[in-house]
């Protein structure tokens, strides 16, 4: 078996008025004698119990259980010129019958006027500090190792913790071997009311009675637990009480204004229902109308080609009945040619006619089918832009700026494949519909940078306040415009002056040139 733990050393580096100390132990022991105010209470309170637990709370380091020390004045006083210091707390323990080392200790990092940063640390290898192991770099003077170079030189030999509960518990485990944290933490509070206080302090009775009451064995949970259960459970039922009369209160009021809003939603809903049922009638009858033209116009052209082709038929046949009659007596033919070639002109303009009639056909049929195509396209943009709505507001705007996955998009032909967040962003967007605050309006929102988003309402949505039913269009369409179809994006200031933000496709606010980068790779790669 392993022989016991005993405390070995102690060691303080740049911490208060020491610059690299050292305190052994024997057998275990230490004896500390000096003066009043010479230091023995705070180089003591620097390990026991500080080292033990890691817990740095002001009244751990003053034996009367004051909150006036506290560890940021040990490392940096009030007219120190410093502004940062890093020290090192650390204690040595060896297996009291072996040379077997272990060493736990902690790293204090204070910067002026700002909270303190700490770590903790052990070697389990059996390296010592002071012998094989250093907590500074010697550079001409001792400068202290930051937490990363700690980490790198401690390695494998050890553990680097940034939690004091996960340092108090190994040192627990690998020390003292107590087999619940509250038993550990016990003993940790024993030693501290075990501390002696300073003779020269004004020690009062309220003093003692707090540290007689303190150290009283407390009540075990198994005495406790039918009085606090009885206290908890009155308390959870008047606050559950309490609770469901606020939440059923709460509720009627919310069902209240929802049966209003579901009327009025309702009645909007059926109106609208039946003014786009009889538009829908409308555009049946003219679509009839329009397929019964068009078929018209279809049977005229098919009448025409016939007749056209009748007549160049009939035309090569007089053309070689004039060949023919050419062979032929020409004294005898010359009236016969004459009326041919009368014919001939009378039949070249009815086929010029019919021909300019085939144009006139031709165009109405274009105009017709132009007409239904028109239809189709409001149909299509009241159905899936508008919502059947006659109009709706803006509810967004916003300049895109990934023009590298605009790039991407055009050189693979992946627009379609782009998750949508993405896509929107690849060109200078808007929105028609609702905000993309809607029903949230007055919720605070903040951006990464921590920065508040302060446009949240628009014209329309700020009505929610006054009528809630005429706030919101429930729908919201998002409509991306390529950086290669845009004039100009412009802004006009509260002076009137402008100022451009994109020009011929390319951005020109002084400072995000490198947002261009991408479009002139893509114009070359284009070439």
């Amino acid at each position: 078996m392993n022989s016991r733990w005993q405390a070995n050393k102690i060691g303080l580096i740049n911490f208060w008025y020491y610059d690299e100390q050292e305190f052994p132990f024997v057998k275990g022991r230490m004896l500390l004698r000096g003066s009043n105010g010479s230091g023995k209470s705070v180089t003591m309170q620097s390990v026991v119990p500080l080292l033990l637990d890691g817990n740095m709370s002001p009244e751990r380091l003053d034996p009367f259980g004051s909150r006036d020390r506290k560890m940021s004045s040990y490392l940096l006083e009030e007219n120190d010129g410093r502004e940062e210091r890093t020290g090192y707390l650390y204690l040595e323990f060896k297996r009291k019958d072996s040379e077997t080392y272990l060493t736990i200790g902690m790293g204090i990092r204070a910067k002026r006027n700002k909270p303190l940063d700490k770590w903790y640390f052990s070697l389990t290898d059996g390296r010592r500090i002071g012998k094989d192991f250093f907590l500074y770099k010697d550079m001409g003077e001792k400068v202290t190792l930051s937490k990363k170079e700690l980490e790198n030189r401690v390695a494998e030999g050890g553990r680097v913790f940034d939690r004091q509960a996960d340092y108090m518990d190994y040192v627990n485990r690998q020390i003292f071997g107590f087999e619940t944290a509250d038993e550990y933490k016990e003993m940790v509070d024993l030693l501290i009311q075990l501390r002696t206080p300073k003779l020269s302090k004004d020690f009062k009775p309220s003093v003692i009675n707090d540290i007689l009451s303190d150290s009283l064995q407390p009540l075990s949970d198994e005495d406790l637990r039918p009085m606090s259960e009885a206290i908890e459970n009155m308390d959870m039922m008047n606050m559950n009480l309490k609770g469901r009369r606020e939440a059923r209160g709460a509720a009627e009021k919310i069902n209240a204004v929802f049966q209003k809003y579901n009327k009025l939603l309702l009645c909007e809903k059926a109106d609208r229902y039946e003014r786009t049922k009889q538009r829908l009638q409308k555009a049946a009858a003219e679509q009839k109308a329009y397929e019964d033209k068009y078929a018209e116009c279809n049977r005229k052209i098919e009448e025409l080609e016939t007749e056209i082709l009748q007549m160049n038929q009939k035309k090569e046949t007089l053309e070689k009945e004039k060949e023919s009659l050419n062979k032929s007596d020409a004294v005898a033919l010359k009236g016969r040619e004459a009326q041919l070639t009368k014919e001939l002109e009378a039949h070249d303009k009815i086929l010029a006619d019919k021909k300019s009639f085939l144009a006139a056909k031709e165009t109405q049929y274009r105009d017709v089918t132009n007409q239904i195509k028109e239809e189709e396209n409001r149909k299509y943009i009241s159905d899936n832009v508008l919502f059947h709505h006659d109009t709706l507001p803006m509810g967004e705007f916003a300049i895109g700026t990934n023009t590298t996955a605009y790039r991407m998009a055009r050189v693979y032909d992946i627009a379609a494949k782009m998750p949508i967040l993405i896509a929107e962003k690849t060109g200078p967007h808007f929105a028609v519909g609702d905000t993309c605050y809607t029903y949230d309006e007055d919720n605070m929102t903040y951006n990464p940078d921590g920065k508040a988003i302060i446009a949240r309402d628009n014209s329309v949505s700020i009505r929610r306040k006054d009528d809630i039913s005429k706030a919101y269009f429930n729908c919201h369409t998002d409509i991306t415009i390529p950086y290669d179809e845009l004039g100009a994006i412009t802004v006009i200031r509260h002076d009137g002056s402008t100022c451009d933000i994109i020009r011929d496709g390319r951005f020109v606010l002084e400072g995000v040139e490198a947002l261009n980068k991408p479009l002139d790779t893509l114009d070359a790669e284009s070439k």
